[in-house]
C-alpha cells in the first residue's frame, strides 16, 4: 500500500463505510469502516490515531468503529473529500451539533 491520505480514507469510506447516529443514553455520531481484510483498517486506524477494530464472528468482517467526538472530528476531516456519503455525513454532523449545542 502506498502512502495513506485523507483522500484515500474518504474514498474507502464512500465504498465500505457507514455513518449513523445512536439514540441510546450515549447518543452520538458513529462512523464504521468494514472490510474482510484487517490490514487496510489497521493502516487507517494508525493514520487517524483513533478508533477500535472489531471482528464480527457471524460474517468474519472487521469493522473500524469511531464514535462520538472522535467520529465528529474525523467526519469533519473527511467531508471535503467525500462524494457518495457526503450528505449522510453532513446530516449526521447536524444532528450531533443540534443535540450538543443546545443551552
Amino acid at each position: 500500500m502506498e502512502k495513506m491520505s485523507l483522500e484515500y480514507i474518504a474514498g474507502f469510506f464512500d465504498g465500505e463505510g457507514c455513518v449513523d447516529h445512536t439514540y441510546d443514553k450515549y447518543s452520538g455520531l458513529r462512523l464504521r469502516f468494514t472490510q474482510k481484510d484487517r490490514y487496510v483498517l489497521d493502516k487507517i486506524q494508525k493514520y487517524l490515531g483513533c478508533g477500535r477494530i472489531y471482528r464480527e464472528n457471524r460474517d468474519g468482517m472487521h469493522r473500524l468503529l469511531l464514535r462520538y467526538k472522535t467520529a465528529r472530528k474525523v467526519a469533519r476531516l473527511l467531508l471535503p473529500y467525500l462524494i457518495v456519503k457526503k450528505q449522510k455525513v453532513i446530516d449526521g454532523l447536524k444532528i450531533w451539533d443540534d443535540k450538543h449545542t443546545r443551552p
